[in-house]
């Protein structure tokens, strides 16, 4: 089940740790979407037929044209630890920027999980989505966020 908080105003240290604000303040799905118009949607994985079924309604609902997959997994992925210190260094300035489409973007987590931090609407804070297999976000268009992983999803520590 997809996990939402207020991210900490003054996060310092790995960025794939939680970093929640103290206490914790949880979040719905319903929430979010009230505070963020990102919308949430859950895909059973299990039933591939119906999660295929799932992604292709949401896609002609949303006329979604083009699917692009990415592996962000540390297990995997040859110098993973030196890519993503290369990849925060390169592009720090612009993990913050405005998206540029017209459209709206989908991004599903089709396993392990990955941090989505999202602006709320009218507002300088931040909310950190937790998405596990199976999750979906739809962000609207011209929205703030970053994607980073947590991490389970990425094994940087020697």
């Amino acid at each position: 089940m997809v996990q939402i908080w207020h991210l900490d105003d003054y996060m310092y240290g790995d960025p794939r740790l939680p970093h929640y604000v103290y206490p914790p303040k949880k979040l719905s799905p319903d929430d979010l979407f009230k505070r963020t118009s990102v919308k949430y949607v859950k895909i059973q994985i299990l039933d591939e037929i119906k999660a295929l079924r799932q992604v292709e309604k949401l896609r002609k609902e949303k006329q979604f044209g083009c699917d692009e997959f990415f592996t962000l997994d540390g297990r995997r992925a040859e110098n993973f630890k030196s890519k993503v210190l290369k990849f925060f260094i390169e592009y720090i300035e612009k993990l913050y920027a405005i998206t540029t489409t017209l459209d709206e973007e989908a991004h599903f987590v089709s396993e392990g999980s990955a941090y989505f931090d999202v602006l709320e609407n009218d507002t300088t804070k931040w909310l950190r989505i937790c998405c596990e297999a199976g999750d979906l976000l739809v962000f609207p268009a011209a929205k703030f966020y970053k994607i980073t992983t947590t991490p389970e999803a990425s094994p940087l520590q020697q």
